[in-house]
């Protein structure tokens, strides 16, 4: 099966597609139940408001200022690792 975007194109079968999607999929379930839990849990309905702009300013704070840059590390320590691993 050959994707072909306006920017790239790629060879792949429908298995490694599937498998890229569920993994997406995990990941962005993962990344929102990790915004909700803590000290002060949050509604999925409350984290989804202040990532798409809205929100009240102690779950902005929370949510912005704590919970999403230690999400983003460690989302992008893992990738860092993954790609390591994929080098070796």
């Amino acid at each position: 099966m050959i994707i072909r975007l306006p920017f790239m194109s790629f060879r792949t079968t429908r298995r490694i597609l599937v498998l890229r999607i569920l993994l997406v999929l995990l990941v962005t379930s993962l990344a929102v139940t990790t915004l909700r839990f803590g000290e002060y849990p949050f509604t999925n309905a409350e984290v989804l408001n202040v990532l798409t702009g809205g929100g009240g300013l102690r779950v902005n704070m929370i949510i912005l200022d704590n919970r999403l840059p230690r999400l983003r590390s460690a989302v992008g320590t893992g990738l860092a690792f993954g790609i390591q691993v994929a080098t070796l």
